[in-house]
Parts: structure tokens; sequence; C-alpha cells
């Protein structure tokens, strides 16, 4: 299978979208993990209330970068890539209010959302991350972020296999937003 995208995973200091602390990236090329990274981000704000989900804390991110220095960086990197996630909603609309609350202007890639096309292409119920990792046995550290992007890229990667796809854009046509 030989299609390229990166799979993406923000993890967040609270319930504000633009409070991204963490963000994983996994690199698809040829249908495989090429390579990935894992980013702390200083959000913009200390308060921290969902520590107990990934275990970052303001300590953690204080001389991190925020998301404006990390962005020139990343921007570069993801281009015009599409992106990948798990549950892509509520990683499209990190990536969207941290835009916004920076004033970043960017043309924002398509996504698709590694759960719709899992549960498209292998039917189950259960349609969590640790769910399908299990079933398709995938490692996986939920909640640390650069293991739930290499997650969602090769839940993306067996799910294209499974339905015969060859091309990352026809995927946008099953399960793309």
């Amino acid at each position: 299978m030989g299609f390229d995208f990166v799979a993406v995973d923000f993890e967040t200091a609270n319930y504000d979208p633009s409070s991204a602390c963490a963000l994983g990236v996994a690199f698809v090329r040829s249908g495989h993990v090429a390579n990935s990274s894992r980013y702390l981000i200083r959000p913009p704000s200390r308060q921290f209330k969902l520590s107990w989900i990934h275990d970052l804390t303001w300590a953690d991110v204080r001389n991190a970068p925020d998301f404006e220095e990390l962005w020139h960086q990343l921007r570069r990197e993801l281009k015009s890539e599409i992106l990948v996630a798990h549950n892509a909603a509520f990683d499209r609309r990190v990536l969207t209010e941290c835009l916004r609350h920076y004033d970043l202007r960017y043309k924002l890639n398509r996504f698709v959302c590694s759960q719709r096309l899992a549960k498209e292409a292998f039917g189950w119920k259960g349609s969590s991350l640790e769910y399908i990792c299990k079933r398709l046995n995938i490692v996986l550290q939920h909640h640390e972020p650069e293991s739930d992007a290499k997650a969602a890229a090769r839940i993306t990667i067996k799910a294209a296999q499974k339905l015969h796809v060859q091309n990352i854009k026809k995927l946008l046509l099953v399960c793309g937003n």
C-alpha cells in the first residue's frame, strides 16, 4: 500500500480546546509509520484540570514553547498533508482553536477519522482507541500523544488494507472531515 499522511493526537490541559499541552505526530510514508515525535506545549493558562488523564502538569510544560512558537515548525512539516486522528473532531477542534487563539492564518488540513474508519472497516461496536488497538494487536500507551498518534496511523493502515483502499484521498470519501 503506498499512501502518505500524518497522524496527530492532541492532549489539552483543561476543557478549553485552545489549551493544547502536548501533541504527538506520526508520519506515514508508503503505508508505513516512518517517524514520529512528541511535543510539549505551554498552554495559555496554568490551569490543568485533565492531568488525571495524561499525567502532564504545568511544571512539565512551563518551559515548553507555546503553540504559536511550535506552529512555525509544524506548519512546514504538515504542509497540506491529510491528517488522521482518532476521534478527529476533537483534534480538529483543538487545532482550529489554537490557531484562532494565536490569530494564526492557515487553511486547515483535511482530516480522516481513524475511529470512524475502523468502525466502517471492522464493524465492531467498540470504537475507543484502547478497544481497537487491543483487537488489532497494536501497542498503545494511551494518552501519551506520540503513542496515540502512532496507534491512529496503524489503525488507518490496517483499516485501509481491509477496505482495499490504496489511496489516502479515497479514505476521505469513507470517513473524512
